[in-house]
């Protein structure tokens, strides 16, 4: 029977955990300001919508747009969550997502589509 000493007891736990805790809380930290910002823009659409001169068909379609988005990428996401792993997909998703949200920036309105 094997005993454990005290010096394998009191191990401090390796670098790459206090990583992966760092990492974790990053991604926690990204969730929660997409859903803020989700609950934000809700709030804030009638306001906006009166500045930018959206009607509620329009107001509809762009909160729609994400629900769209969101359906169609389940199935291929899942996929390539498999394939790839969620380190890597999960990177080139941010990435992507951060840009087209700063492409959101250059949209004059929706009326000129």
């Amino acid at each position: 029977m094997k005993t454990d000493s005290p010096a394998s007891i009191t191990k401090k736990p390796k670098l790459s955990t206090h990583i992966c805790y760092i990492v974790l809380a990053l991604i926690f930290i990204n969730i929660i300001i997409n859903y803020m910002d989700r609950t934000n823009v809700s709030i804030a659409m009638p306001e906006m919508a009166k500045d930018i001169g959206l009607s509620t068909v329009e107001q509809g379609l762009i909160f729609s747009a994400f629900g769209w988005i969101y359906a169609a990428m389940q199935i291929p996401g899942g996929i390539l969550l498999d394939k790839f792993g969620s380190r890597i997909i999960y990177t080139i998703s941010l990435f992507f997502w951060s840009l087209v949200t700063i492409f959101q920036a250059t949209v004059g309105n929706l009326h000129n589509y």
